[in-house]
């Protein structure tokens, strides 16, 4: 199939996601590869880096460029009540937020989905942990090397 064959049969090439905003509060791998497609697929990916040090994964280059390709990236403070507020102000303006944090981060941040979807009604919210988000284990870290023991 050419590429015009191609275009033609996708709508003229337009990607399926064009028209959504994610924010985007992942890091290391899981999170920036599930919005790595999101962009892939069209959606305007706004990834949110912590104030002074970036995303933990930025000094293993070639790794971070190919999870965060075709995103925005903006730096906050979410330590801050500024660096929240700029969140809030950005979410109203998004469809999606995806994070992956340890469970109960975002909510301690005023950042949960309950405070979130009361500035943006209609906000898909995904999370992404470890372990999920209640039991035993739904407040340990871990990453994909950590659970292939």
């Amino acid at each position: 199939m050419t590429a015009t064959q191609n275009q033609a049969k996708n709508g003229g090439g337009r990607r399926p996601l064009e028209g959504i905003r994610v924010l985007d509060f992942t890091h290391a791998a899981a999170g920036p590869f599930a919005t790595m497609y999101l962009a892939d697929m069209g959606a305007e990916v706004i990834k949110v880096e912590k104030h002074g040090r970036g995303d933990g994964i930025r000094h293993v280059a070639e790794y971070y460029v190919s999870l965060n390709r075709n995103k925005k990236d903006i730096c906050l403070d979410l330590a801050l009540p500024e660096g929240r507020e700029l969140a809030r102000r950005i979410v109203a303006q998004c469809d999606i937020v995806v994070q992956n944090f340890r469970p109960g981060v975002m909510e301690r941040l005023g950042l949960g989905f309950e405070e979130l979807r009361k500035v943006r009604p209609g906000l898909i919210f995904c999370s992404i942990s470890a372990f999920g988000p209640t039991g035993p284990w739904a407040e340990r870290p871990a990453n994909d090397i950590s659970l292939q023991k």
